[in-house]
């Protein structure tokens, strides 16, 4: 019966060292870092639902009717399927990331892809774009200078109200337009990651 014990014994501790080793954190200095979404169209998509949610009672429609609003992408004479409704992929090299995203030329090698929705009719009524940066140390850097651009923006075709600049992990998302549309799109970032925030943000009217 002695022998049973000691045996059991042995094995539990045994099985508590294999347990302990295998939760032992990766040899990071301590801070892990996890991507919070695959691509900025995934990252985008993710709180476009909770936006459409807390955009519908505005409108007065459906939730479902509000992500039909909106379509994303880019638009390419030479292939249609670019454009699509709600957010959609933009090339970093496309001027469409100069022109709508008012992302800074000089700041282009930070960033490998991005994703846009925004107002059909309208640009300046409403602009998301999320930035996927290439180094998570740049992400200050590549808000700071997405909030200089906008803050410097020239407008053509009247003036949106407000912006703000969101940091996302290794993302960056910027909005532009009226208020009533872009501060149910904060909401939706800010509640759909956690460690989200907001990074700058302002008004251009008053």
């Amino acid at each position: 019966m002695k022998k049973v014990i000691a045996l059991t014994l042995a094995l539990i501790m045994a099985m508590s060292v294999m347990v302990a080793c295998t939760n032992e954190p990766a040899d990071n200095n301590g801070d892990e870092f996890v991507s919070p979404a695959a691509s900025a169209v995934e990252l985008l998509n993710s709180a476009y639902d909770a936006f459409a949610e807390k955009l519908a009672p505005l409108y007065e429609m459906d939730a479902a009717d509000i992500k039909m609003m909106f379509p994303g992408g880019y638009y390419d004479e030479n292939d249609e399927t670019t454009m699509t409704m709600g957010p959609g992929n933009v090339p970093v090299n496309h001027d469409i990331i100069l022109s709508v995203a008012l992302f800074p030329e000089a700041n282009l090698s930070m960033i490998d892809n991005a994703a846009l929705v925004q107002h059909p009719m309208m640009q300046n009524f409403f602009v998301t774009v999320a930035f996927h940066v290439t180094d998570v140390n740049n992400v200050a850097t590549v808000a700071a200078a997405v909030n200089e651009s906008l803050t410097n923006a020239h407008w053509m075709c009247g003036q949106p109200e407000g912006f703000f600049v969101i940091t996302v992990g290794d993302y960056v998302v910027l909005s532009y337009g009226l208020f009533d549309n872009i501060n149910p799109m904060k909401e939706a970032v800010l509640a759909t990651y956690e460690g989200s925030a907001v990074a700058h943000e302002g008004s251009f009217i008053g």
